[in-house]
């Protein structure tokens, strides 16, 4: 489990969120495989309360559980490639125009959407890393602001990424 709560550590190092060290609890105990319990860190404030409870949050946390996952499955302590949401939308939209967009959803499962707890773009917290896996090769991204959505293909290669549009509603 050693390895498994390092990963676990750096996936969640932006969202401040965990608490990683040794645990002694009961079932833990009582097994001879390597375990980790995890332990998401309680809201101070009625703010950080408030912030927590978006599903955008609960998002984050979630693609950095997934993140750690997939590093300690691999043997190794780097991360796999991940793309931060904010900046990739900002590759196709200027950054004023970020804030319209409700939520994305990159290969149809990693969601990032809008916090209305954050007020500018560059203090989207939740979002920096844990990221969006992004390794080589072919990827889709859904972005939906209101009534319009577009479904574009997304080719990264070396961390750069080449978008074209497969479909919109207008």
């Amino acid at each position: 489990g050693i390895l498994w709560a390092t990963a676990m550590s750096q996936a969640m190092a932006s969202l401040d969120s965990l608490q990683v060290g040794q645990s002694y609890g009961y079932l833990l105990r009582q097994t001879a495989c390597p375990a980790l319990e995890i332990r998401l860190s309680t809201p101070k404030t009625p703010e950080s309360e408030m912030e927590m409870t978006t599903p955008a949050w609960a998002m984050a946390e979630a693609r950095g559980i997934l993140l750690s996952c997939a590093t300690a499955l691999s043997g190794t302590e780097e991360m796999p490639p991940s793309a931060d949401p904010v900046k990739v939308l900002e590759l196709l939209f200027s950054p004023t125009a970020l804030p319209s967009v409700d939520w994305a959803r990159w290969d149809g499962n990693f969601d990032w959407q809008d916090n209305p707890f954050q007020p500018a773009i560059d203090s989207l917290n939740s979002w920096p890393t844990p990221g969006w896996p992004a390794a080589d090769g072919t990827h889709t991204l859904e972005i939906h602001s209101g009534d319009h959505w577009q479904l574009w293909h997304v080719e990264v290669q070396n961390d750069q990424f080449d978008f074209h549009l497969i479909l919109e509603n207008i």
